[in-house]
C-alpha cells in the first residue's frame, strides 16, 4: 500500500527548507538549509528552549555549517512546524503559515509589491474602507482604544488637533470570506506600518514589520516583466 506524503517547502532569508507533517510534529528533510548565526533574531530567545535546541543541532552535527548558512545533514524531527520554522529562520514564527500547512498561499508563493504598487495601495485602502462598508466602526475604535492609540508594530503614537494618527488593520482580510469580526481580529497600526503590512499577500504580521524596521535597509529588486516587483530585505553585515 502506497502512502502519499505531502511535502511542504518554503524559502526566506536565502535559506530553503522542506519537510512534512509526522504525527503531531514536523520533520525537516536532510539537505534543507537554515540561516547562519548572524541572521538569528533576538526574538528566538523569547520562546524557552529554542536557542538551546538550535545550538544542540549544531553541536551534534545535524546542522553543519556551509558558507554563511547551515545544512541539515539528516532528517530532524521537531515537535511542531513552528519549532522547525523558528530554528531554521532564526526568529519566532508560525510554522503552519510559513510552510502553508492548511494555509493558502505558502510562503514560497507569496506576492510582494512595491510601496507604490497599485495592488499594495488597493489593499491598503480596502482595509480602511471596509470598516465603513462591512465592519462595525465601533469595534475598530475599541481596538484602537485598547491599543492606547499606539502602533503595535513600531510603537508610534501621535495626536494632531485632538485626533489620533492611527489606523485599524484586519489580521485576516475580508477577502478570505464573510464572517463575524472579533476584537482580536484587529490590530492598531500607524499609516506607515499599515502600508508595509499590505506590501505582501498574505499581509505582513506586526512581528514581521518590526523585523523589517529593525533591518533598516529595504531594497526593491526587479523580479521580471510579467511579475510584480519582489521586495528583498538585506541585512547590513
Amino acid at each position: 500500500m502506497t502512502t502519499n506524503i505531502e511535502i511542504f517547502e518554503s524559502e526566506s532569508k536565502g535559506a530553503r527548507a522542506s519537510g512534512s507533517v509526522r504525527g503531531s510534529g514536523f520533520v525537516i528533510y536532510a539537505g534543507s538549509y537554515a540561516v547562519g548565526d548572524s541572521q538569528v533574531q533576538f526574538s528566538l530567545g523569547e520562546k524557552p528552549g529554542r536557542v538551546p535546541l538550535r545550538q544542540g543541532l549544531i553541536n551534534s552535527g545535524a546542522l553543519a555549517q556551509e558558507g554563511s548558512y547551515y545544512r541539515f545533514t539528516k532528517d530532524v524531527d521537531f515537535n511542531s512546524p513552528s519549532a522547525a520554522a523558528s530554528i531554521i529562520w532564526g526568529s519566532n514564527l508560525n510554522g503552519r503559515k510559513v510552510f502553508g500547512i492548511d494555509e493558502a498561499p505558502p510562503l514560497s508563493h507569496m506576492l510582494y509589491f512595491q510601496i507604490d504598487s497599485v495592488r499594495a495601495i488597493e489593499g491598503y485602502k480596502k482595509d480602511q474602507l471596509l470598516y465603513i462598508a462591512d465592519r462595525d466602526r465601533a469595534l475598530a475604535e475599541e481596538r484602537k482604544r485598547k491599543d492606547a492609540y499606539t502602533c503595535q508594530a513600531c510603537g508610534f503614537r501621535l495626536k494632531v488637533a485632538d485626533r489620533h494618527v492611527i489606523e485599524c488593520h484586519h489580521l485576516s482580510p475580508v477577502a478570505f470570506g464573510v464572517r463575524e469580526t472579533l476584537l482580536d481580529d484587529l490590530i492598531s497600526l500607524c499609516p506607515t506600518c499599515h502600508r508595509i503590512a499590505h506590501m505582501r499577500e498574505p499581509n505582513y504580521s506586526a512581528s514581521e514589520i518590526r523585523e523589517i524596521l529593525a533591518l533598516g535597509r529595504i531594497r526593491f529588486l526587479g523580479w521580471n516583466k510579467s511579475q510584480p516587483t519582489m521586495m528583498r530585505i538585506d541585512q547590513d553585515r
